[in-house]
């Protein structure tokens, strides 16, 4: 999680802003490569906050969450106004 929250403070630097396409690659590779769904669900989080740019989830982004959810499987997800919560 640090590398992706170091990543996106490089790419701040540089003056390149994290869209949606971004978060949600770093997602699915927290998933998928190192099997952290709570990792991704703070990312998740983050990247909606106006410090973060205030980048808006899409499809492909909850479609990422809820799969590594279910592979996890992992029951009891409620959607409120800011995102999925246990």
């Amino acid at each position: 999680m640090q590398q992706a929250l170091e990543l996106m403070h490089q790419m701040k630097s540089q003056g390149v802003d994290p869209d949606v396409y971004v978060y949600s690659q770093l997602m699915d590779h927290l998933i998928k490569k190192k099997n952290d769904v709570d990792a991704a669900d703070h990312l998740f989080q983050k990247m909606q906050l106006e410090s973060f740019g205030g980048v808006k989830p899409n499809v492909v982004v909850y479609n990422i969450l809820l799969r590594g959810l279910c592979n996890q499987q992992q029951g009891g997800l409620s959607k409120n106004g800011v995102g999925w919560h246990r």
